[in-house]
């Protein structure tokens, strides 16, 4: 352990050292990658530096800004990405040598980190320029025209495309098909929710998504040999005054059988499939009939979640609800559905379900290293063990060992922190102990069952034991919705072993040490969540809301026993050992721009309150709030802003505990932009703070005052830079402060201390973070 401690304290002494001359390297890497690089061209070649697309009759498009960005997305080539007056793609595909060999660093360095020469190629412009034409006639501007003009200098050139789109042609009748026979009459029942509207624009998209929409309405009636190739859209624009007429049409030569309504007749279940020595048995449940080797799953779980039905009419939406829900149980690594006209009954069709297990049992062992909020880093290791489809009903059971060695960087003095927990949980793909009635939904509700218990050391200050249990229902109502409710939420936090240091420091502040003693929590939670940023859309949201009360049934129960409320002086107990009483809840809302291909703005907004009552003065340590630290307000150490104006005198810096409250309030705001490849920039700011919910004399200034909290904010300025290979992003982040709160009234703005060039500012204030993942 000794030598080990030795690398550790290697990799922080180097991480200091980094993070002292940061700046100087910055510089440094600045001044290598100062070529512009265009040295390698050849004699008339130029490259592109900027392409600008100029609609001159904007008001002539419908949705004028989503269409310029579909047509700013066919420009080619990209530009070389710029830094400065440097281009550092170019100049690193330049610097390095060819290679055939895709699996090299030198092929991912010039490929990937590199970006060739955005070589200016008229004949890629003219062709362009017909692209543009192409695609502004698809959206009903048939008459649209397209030039380009280059401004050109000695090696680089820049490109306007002149677009003149003219007058769309709109809508002006739509005319389905005759309805004469029951497929007809099907498709004239459904033009009621045509996504075709009268008085706008002809669009090509929203005609192929109408093909879509009729051919998914028929399928769901049993028409399972219709396809929407079959339909047809003739438009007229000889009405004049830039209008159109719209037909819907069948096919001439459409196969009969598109025509033709088939129903369900036999349904195989092959639970176990496998497509080699696959030798099932055969049986009956219900109207189905299973076919199983080694009865993987129990029947009457399996075909909850199969909608394919004997005597009903085929529908694409059991079938796809079918296979939905089956591959999102878990138990499945493969789930495939073939149909067969039935020999027995015309017009109807068999379906054999083969559904391919995962593997049964595995064990994993995975090393990582983590970067906490708290600025502790450090390796460590998980051992896993799963069994998939446990009890026979799709259930999944795991137990997990974990392990950890962290140090805390940018910390004063030798703080390391060592963590060992082991947990067990089962995860079933429905809610229990309530019986499962079959859904449609798509989405499978799941139950978990959680148990857990670690020991956490931090070496200079106190070691705690803890044990948490909880069941969790959690479902999700659409794509972007969730919802998750723990009606049994426990752990348990003891404070084993503290340093004299430590103790002498709870000994002075009574308040903390009541946080530290009050771990006994016992109450329920709940979470909703809106996640909106799958969407590919501009604009993309993410909203949490979760509340967790605790304590509550406990002193009822008290109340009951005892017949007298449950006080600070007479706490409801659990095993001897006081309940904490509180209430608390979380509001976490982010909002993301797109401004480019690649560049956004995100912001970030949380809020969170936690009311000790009752039993409690003061919320449990782990369940306070706290701000600064590398997810958090990034120009401060972690968990070191607040409560309010409050700071920690000198004496107590040795002793490293962290500022919590039990009020929060956190702002961030985000610009992200490509530098070159997988590099990528960020520049910000963070705002917040902390706050008591009660008086403390011994942290003066920490009370929340809803007159004055206002005044009390830090906030910080930073740059960043991220390495995004897709799978982890490492991410570097440079902050200072510009607003210190603990500072006098009116002088907490300290924009005027701001000096880069002074080495001794730049120890005080230049704090560097570094981690994994985005911060938000």
């Amino acid at each position: 352990m000794n030598n080990f401690n030795t690398h550790i304290d290697l990799v922080a002494n180097y991480l200091n050292l980094v993070k002292a001359h940061g700046l100087y390297i910055i510089l440094l890497a600045l001044i290598i990658s100062s070529c512009t690089g265009l040295g390698k061209l050849s004699d008339g070649q130029k490259i592109v530096t900027k392409n600008t697309l100029i609609i001159e009759d904007k008001n002539n498009l419908e949705y004028h800004r989503k269409v310029k960005d579909e047509l700013k997305n066919e420009l080619t080539p990209k530009p070389n990405g710029k830094f400065l007056w440097m281009r550092p793609g170019l100049s690193i595909y330049n610097s390095i040598k060819e290679t055939k060999n895709e699996k090299s660093f030198k092929y991912w360095l010039k490929y990937k980190l590199g970006q060739p020469p955005a070589i200016f190629d008229e004949e890629i412009c003219s062709k362009l320029t017909l692209t543009f034409e192409n695609r502004l006639y698809h959206k009903g501007n048939f008459n649209a025209q397209s030039t380009y003009i280059t401004h050109e200098k000695k090696k680089t050139v820049q490109i306007d495309y002149l677009i003149q789109s003219g007058e769309a042609y709109k809508v002006d009748t739509i005319i389905f098909p005759e309805p004469i026979d029951q497929l007809t009459s099907a498709i004239d029942h459904f033009r009621a929710e045509s996504l075709i509207t009268k008085g706008k624009p002809y669009n090509l998209e929203t005609l192929k998504e109408e093909r879509k929409r009729i051919d998914q309405e028929l399928k769901n009636l049993g028409y399972y040999y219709f396809d929407p190739d079959y339909l047809v859209f003739k438009a007229d624009s000889s009405q004049g005054n830039h209008r159109v007429k719209l037909k819907v049409l069948l096919k001439n030569d459409n196969p009969s059988e598109s025509a033709q309504v088939f129903k369900i007749d036999k349904v195989f279940v092959a639970e176990d499939f496998r497509l080699k020595n696959y030798y099932p048995d055969t049986s009956s449940y219900g109207n189905y009939t299973m076919l199983s080797a080694e009865n993987y799953m129990r029947p009457d779980v399996l075909l909850n979640y199969v909608f394919l039905q004997s005597d009903s009419l085929y529908a694409k939406k059991d079938h796809n609800n079918t296979l939905r829900q089956l591959m999102g149980i878990g138990a499945y690594k493969y789930v495939n559905t073939r149909y067969a006209e039935s020999k027995d009954k015309i017009n109807s069709l068999d379906a054999l379900l083969t559904l391919t297990p995962s593997q049964k049992m595995s064990v994993s062992t995975e090393l990582n290293a983590v970067s906490k909020s708290n600025n502790f880093v450090g390796p460590g290791m998980k051992l896993s063990f799963k069994s998939r489809n446990f009890l026979r009903g799709a259930e999944v059971f795991s137990i997990n060992l974990n392990g950890r060695f962290e140090k805390q960087i940018s910390s004063e003095g030798d703080d390391t922190a060592y963590e060992v927990s082991v947990d067990a949980n089962l995860d079933i793909p429905r809610i229990i102990p309530f019986k499962t009635k079959k859904t449609s939904k798509p989405y499978v509700p799941f139950t978990n069952i959680t148990i857990g218990t670690g020991i956490y050391t931090r070496v200079s200050l106190y070691k705690f034991n803890t044990f948490n249990t909880s069941l969790e229902y959690t479902w999700r109502k659409s794509r972007f919705l969730t919802h998750k409710f723990k009606p049994i939420d426990i752990s348990i936090t003891d404070l084993l072993d503290a340093s004299e240091e430590f103790k002498e420091f709870l000994l002075l502040n009574p308040s903390i040490r009541k946080s530290f003693e009050e771990q006994f929590i016992i109450g329920f939670s709940y979470n909703f969540i809106f996640n909106h940023l799958s969407d590919s859309k501009k604009k993309q949201y993410y909203f949490s809301f979760g509340a967790d009360p605790s304590g509550n049934m406990v002193a009822l129960i008290h109340k009951l026993a005892s017949g007298e409320e449950s006080s600070p002086e007479n706490p409801a107990k659990v095993f001897g050992s006081p309940v904490s009483q509180y209430f608390r809840f979380r509001i976490d809302a982010r909002y993301y721009i797109k401004t480019g291909k690649e560049a956004r703005i995100s912001t970030r907004l949380f809020t969170g309150i936690g009311l000790p009552y009752g039993n409690s003065t003061v919320m449990p340590y782990v369940k306070q709030f706290y701000a600064g630290g590398t997810n958090s307000i990034r120009a401060f150490r972690a968990r070191s802003v607040g409560p309010g104006t409050y700071h920690p005198p000198d004496s107590l810096n040795n002793v490293l505990i962290d500022q919590t409250g039990e009020i929060k309030m956190e702002a961030n705001v985000e610009y992200r932009f490509p530098i070159v490849g997988y590099l990528k920039g960020a520049l910000f700011t963070d705002i917040g703070n902390i706050w008591l919910a009660h008086e403390d004399s011994l942290r003066p200034g920490g009370k929340f005052d809803v007159d004055t909290f206002y005044k009390e904010i830090a906030v910080g300025l930073g740059v960043g830079l991220r390495i995004d290979v897709d799978l982890v992003v490492l991410r570097f982040d440079w902050a200072f402060p510009v607003r210190k709160p603990w500072l006098p009234d009116g002088q907490r703005w300290v924009f005027d201390e701001i000096d880069l060039f002074n080495s001794r500012w730049r120890k005080n204030n230049l704090l560097w973070n570094i981690s994994i993942g985005y911060p938000f």
